[in-house]
This record gives structure tokens, C-alpha cells and sequence, in this order.
């Protein structure tokens, strides 16, 4: 028993350094470099897409719905809402190795996508769901649980060093969750119908009978302005490029005016 003891310890230690192995790689490796952080509102389908092909960009979710639409795939992929992978999970699973060059974070403690944690395109990242309208400083100790992907996608940005950083497809509007939200009164949801998300830039981006997490998007606003602040304390400039939207908590830069 001792023995079987020892040996899970050792197991534990080489799984640590293994972990701890990649952040210290990634910390500032792109230092005052520009990225592209690409959320997946409809305002993505106005958006010169192709332009970015030269560019680093972070994707999530269910973005791999665009790539019928684009010649290039992005550097980085992001989800960590346990909903999405779920729902998303066969996908998630075929992407990881048929993309060696992109790099995906994911949430550490997932038993759904533990198989992926030996690919060295797969980064985990620890959650801390105690302070989770925090924002982490140091995404190698832990990523604050914030209401959007897209403010887990800028503390992992800020960790590798990037700024500016650009944002995309952020429409900040929930015309189709509102409405059920207001009629069910739920903080999940249940799809009913195929091809009816008018919240997202693929008709079919939540697909028949999966649940999903009701978008907060107070909390959001919350989370970006929060990311606001500290990033511009720490010299790091955030702007919205998303073609039209309702997110006004950045400065503006036309998307044209980049590329």
C-alpha cells in the first residue's frame, strides 16, 4: 500500500512539472506582439475574416463552425465552460490532433477531455471558481471563472505577453436567450429546435436538445470592465475591432484600419 502510495505521488509530481513545463514557456513568448481575440457573436459573418490569415488569433467554442469559410485555422482555442464541452466534446476531440500547430486551452479537472492532457498542443489551465470576478495576473496559478470566454481568452493573452489586443465578433447581444430567459425564468437552457441561434454567427452554433448556460450579460460587462482597468494599469492596451455590437467598454479601431 505504501509503495502503491509512493508511486501516485511520483505520478502526481511528474504531472506537475510537466504542467508547470509549458506555462514557463509561454510566459511573455510574445511579448508586445498584437493578437486578435475572435468571439463568436453574428457580426463575425461581416467581418473580413481572411485578413487575419497572417495575423494571431485566439478562437472558442464552437468557431470551428467557420473554418468551412477561412483558409487558416487560428493559434489558439479556447473553452472552458463545462457545457460547451460537453456539448461540443466529439468535435473538441477530433480537433486537437488534426491541428498540432494550435494551441488549446482548456480547464483542469475535466474527465471528459482527460485523454488530451499528454498531447503537447493541449495546455490546462486551473480555474479559481472562489474569486470569480477576479482577473488573473498569472494564468500559470489559475484563470479567473469569468461570465465570458473571451475575458478567459485575455488573461491567457495577457500571460503570454500580448498587447495590443484586438477583439472581434464580441456583439454583447442575446436577442434569442433573452427572450427565453425572460419567458422560462432559468439559468440553463435547453435548445428546442436546429438552426434557430440567432445569437451567434452559425445559425446551427447550439444545436437540438443540448443545454447551455444562460449568457449573463451583466456579468460580462462586469468582467470586461474589470479587464479594462487592470490591463491598462499594467500597460496593456484592449480594443474592440467587432464590426457594429453593443460593446462600448473599449476604445474602437476599425478592423480595416489593421489589416
Amino acid at each position: 500500500m505504501r509503495a502503491q502510495t509512493r508511486y501516485k505521488e511520483n505520478m502526481t509530481v511528474k504531472m506537475n512539472a510537466g504542467f508547470d513545463q509549458k506555462w514557463k514557456r509561454l510566459r511573455n513568448r510574445y511579448q508586445k506582439r498584437r493578437c486578435f481575440i475572435m468571439g463568436n457573436g453574428p457580426s463575425i459573418n461581416s467581418t473580413p475574416l481572411e485578413l487575419l490569415a497572417d495575423e494571431l488569433v485566439w478562437a472558442t467554442n464552437g468557431a470551428y463552425l467557420l473554418f468551412d469559410k477561412i483558409s487558416w485555422r487560428p493559434d489558439f482555442y479556447v473553452m472552458k465552460d463545462p457545457l460547451v464541452i460537453k456539448n461540443n466534446l466529439q468535435e473538441l476531440l477530433r480537433l486537437v490532433p488534426e491541428l498540432p500547430e494550435t494551441l488549446f486551452f482548456l480547464p483542469q479537472g475535466n474527465a471528459l477531455i482527460e485523454k488530451l492532457k499528454n498531447l503537447e498542443n493541449v495546455i490546462f489551465f486551473r480555474v479559481n471558481a472562489i474569486d470569480p470576478c477576479g482577473f488573473s495576473l498569472n494564468a500559470q496559478e489559475n484563470v479567473a471563472d469569468s461570465s465570458t470566454v473571451t475575458v478567459t481568452c485575455l488573461q491567457l493573452a495577457f500571460f503570454l505577453g500580448f498587447n495590443p489586443i484586438y477583439l472581434l465578433g464580441c456583439d454583447m447581444y442575446y436577442k434569442s436567450a433573452a427572450e427565453k430567459v425572460k419567458s422560462l425564468g432559468q439559468d440553463f437552457l435547453k435548445i428546442e429546435a436546429v438552426n434557430m441561434d440567432t445569437d451567434h454567427f452559425h445559425p446551427a452554433y447550439l444545436d437540438n436538445g443540448d443545454k447551455w448556460t444562460v449568457p449573463d450579460v451583466d456579468g460580462m460587462m462586469r468582467d470586461y470592465m474589470l479587464a479594462k482597468r487592470i490591463c491598462k494599469e499594467q500597460g496593456v492596451n484592449i480594443f474592440n475591432s467587432t464590426v457594429g455590437g453593443h460593446l462600448e467598454v473599449f476604445p474602437r479601431i476599425n478592423i480595416h484600419e489593421l489589416l
